[in-house]
This record gives structure tokens, C-alpha cells and sequence, in this order.
């Protein structure tokens, strides 16, 4: 949540299609907007990308995979900016010889009157199993309530689950 946040002031000018729905999405979100997004991300060393852009960061991927294939316990978060503006989180985890993936997508945001920012997004976590197929272990939609901080950043005020 905290990358997300770092990067909510390069969506100025979207607007947010259907917002009653769970089929909103992102509009106006320019190519420069989601490239900016990749880069800021890279920026504060996490491993983002998206489409037509190279991976930055990437030698921290490469990194996890040799530890995955060498048996060592590993962790990686890779940001996956849509060309919509969706950012997609994807943490792979790897211990006790297992390989977990924990997905959140960060679908849209709203400001309400008194500057109080609502970020949805939806988490799910996989594991594969004994066979080496992919089970979903469970899959919540969220929602987070902030406000700008005196310090520039954000201060968390909720961490809900959708019902």
C-alpha cells in the first residue's frame, strides 16, 4: 500500500468509470502517466514494469530466482502498472522448499470532501500444491481510508475488508 500511496499524485486528471461497480476502472490515465508510475516505483528500489518498458530493477527478479532455484527461502514484490493505471502487486514467496504468490491490485481511489482518500483494492493469496497446481487460498476485496500526513506522506486511518 505504501508504493501505491507515493504514487497518487501522478493520477491527477483521471476519472473513475462505473465507481458503484466491480467493473470500475481508470479512464484518461495517459501512457507518460503509467510510464511515470513504472519509473517513481523504480525509483524507491521496487521492481516495476509494464508494458513496452523495460523491468526496472529487474536484477533484484534474478536475484529471488537464484535463490528459488538453489533451495534458499526468498521474497519478491514485483509492481505491474496496467496501461489503465491498475497497479498490480505481485509478492512471490519462497520457503521450505514451497512457493507462495500473493497478488493485491490497487483498482481506484476516491477523494471525498473532506480530503479522506479511499484506495480498493483486492488481495488474494496462492499456493501451489502437492501435485504443482496453483490453489487459491483466499481471495477480499479491501478498502483503505487516508489522509494526507504533516509530513507529506499519508497517515492510514482504516483497513477494511469489503463485504
Amino acid at each position: 500500500m505504501w508504493a501505491a500511496k507515493q504514487c497518487m499524485e501522478l493520477y491527477q486528471g483521471i476519472e473513475i468509470a462505473y465507481p458503484d461497480t466491480a467493473y470500475s476502472r481508470i479512464e484518461n490515465f495517459t501512457e507518460k502517466q503509467r510510464k511515470d508510475v513504472v519509473k517513481l516505483l523504480g525509483g524507491q528500489g521496487f521492481v516495476s514494469v509494464s508494458d513496452d518498458m523495460n523491468m526496472e530493477n529487474y536484477q533484484n527478479m534474478e536475484d529471488f530466482y537464484s535463490a528459488y532455484v538453489s533451495g534458499r527461502d526468498a521474497m519478491i514484490t514485483v509492481f505491474d502498472v496496467y496501461r489503465e493505471g491498475n497497479i498490480n502487486a505481485l509478492t512471490f514467496i519462497h520457503r521450505n522448499g514451497k512457493i507462495q504468490t500473493y497478488y493485491v491490485l490497487v483498482d481506484r481511489a476516491e477523494r471525498d470532501e473532506e480530503g479522506v482518500v479511499s484506495l480498493y483494492y483486492t488481495t488474494d493469496l496462492w499456493q501451489y500444491n502437492d501435485e504443482g497446481e496453483l490453489d487459491i487460498l483466499w481471495d477480499q476485496p479491501m478498502r483503505a481510508k487516508m489522509i494526507p500526513g504533516e509530513d507529506g506522506g499519508w497517515k492510514m486511518l482504516s483497513n477494511q475488508i469489503i463485504e
